[in-house]
């Protein structure tokens, strides 16, 4: 209330201040960018010979991870791997424990982290909660195209189907759907992992 000006980094977190009644005014929208060492590698994009979903998030409940591990069950992709940066509990070890999940719970360094992100096909943020989310600029900033949610601040800088798409939240389906299309489509990855880096 003391505060003249108010800034947040989404229309999804504006929204959330609009809604308990302060003035539009006073909350001021400015986005996110990227602000780690993420670069393209050889300033080209090389997309992996095997199918890769990387996911970056460090909060397993808010960022919807349990959601994305359920949609992989479901796709039963063999020959496909998912890389899940961030920490599970430890009571949804059985999910983990399908074939082709990858987990890692150590620190990267931005050199490791930048590395995880070039080989990807495309990330993949379902959170439920995410006033941004930056780790979509940085996957976008080396040509990855990106499966978000609507509760994923950066979905203002998303047109649906252009650089990736938006899905409804604890979606299972939605999310499977939207990996399948990429499993199946490489030309879409090639054409929207472009999108992404002009974005």
């Amino acid at each position: 209330k003391i505060a003249d000006y108010i800034i947040v980094p989404s229309n999804y977190s504006r929204a959330s201040f609009l809604k308990r009644g302060f003035d539009p005014a006073k909350v001021v929208l400015i986005p996110l960018c990227n602000e780690k060492k993420i670069f393209l590698r050889e300033g080209v994009k090389h997309y992996p010979d095997q199918f890769t979903v990387l996911c970056v998030g460090g909060n397993f409940y808010r960022k919807g991870i349990i959601y994305l591990l359920r949609a992989w069950c479901l796709l039963g992709l063999s020959d496909a791997k998912l890389i899940i940066k961030g920490e599970i509990p430890n009571e949804f070890n059985y999910l983990v424990a399908t074939p082709g999940v990858e987990i890692i719970s150590r620190y990267l360094s931005e050199e490791e982290l930048s590395g995880l992100y070039n080989d990807a096909t495309l990330l993949v943020l379902p959170s439920i909660d995410d006033g941004f989310g930056m780790v979509v600029v940085e996957a976008m900033s080396v040509g990855l195209p990106v499966i978000i949610t609507e509760n994923v601040g950066a979905a203002d800088i998303i047109k649906n189907g252009e650089e990736g798409f938006v899905v409804p939240i604890r979606d299972i389906d939605a999310l499977a759907e939207k990996i399948s299309f990429f499993y199946k489509n490489s030309d879409k990855v090639k054409e929207m992992g472009k999108k992404s880096i002009e974005t």
